[in-house]
């Protein structure tokens, strides 16, 4: 991976770790979303990935040890020059269960279906602001339909509604 020494600069300067972030790939839009503000709450859907990052000891099944992570670092793609984000983690909720359990979720969309990384400020970003509206009309493409605001009712409506049939395509739920 190329070096980014702004970026390693400002870890050291933080006193990070590898154990103080979490790394997780995620699609450059979505970068443009949480710069822009609309983007509050990076969702994953539960699986033994997301909860291996999230749990000590997740592989002995026991969720009894969170780990405390204060940021994430986001990285759009695989590539040595790929937009990099480093965000404030505040916590994740998942069915109700908030980490740190004075997580304050108030004013952001948590869906109770998705582990909910619930994200604070922006502290480092390599975003190309002038490819955002190329990005834009790909998802626009991809999609067969114009980019709704994530704020939308009906956006978020048809968002947790494709979330939720995924998940239980996939995963059977007790009522």
């Amino acid at each position: 991976m190329k070096e980014n020494y702004q970026l390693q600069h400002l870890i050291d300067k933080l006193g990070l770790t590898k154990d103080d972030y979490l790394f997780l790939t995620i699609k450059t839009v979505y970068l443009y979303h949480m710069k822009s503000g609309e983007k509050t709450v990076e969702y994953r859907d539960p699986s033994d990935f997301i909860f291996s990052r999230l749990y000590d000891d997740y592989s002995k099944n026991n969720f009894s040890k969170p780990k405390k992570y204060s940021h994430i670092l986001f990285q759009a793609g695989y590539n040595p020059d790929s937009p990099r984000m480093l965000v404030e983690l505040k916590g994740w909720s998942h069915k109700g269960q908030n980490h740190p359990e004075n997580l304050d979720t108030r004013g952001h969309d948590i869906d109770d279906w998705c582990v909910n990384l619930v994200l604070g400020k922006i502290l480092y970003e390599n975003l190309d602001m002038s490819r955002e509206v190329e990005y834009n009309k790909r998802e626009e493409r991809e999609s067969g339909q114009p980019r709704k605001s994530a704020k939308s009712k009906a956006a978020l409506k048809s968002k947790l509604s494709n979330r939720r049939s995924k998940i239980s395509g996939s995963v059977t739920r007790k009522k």
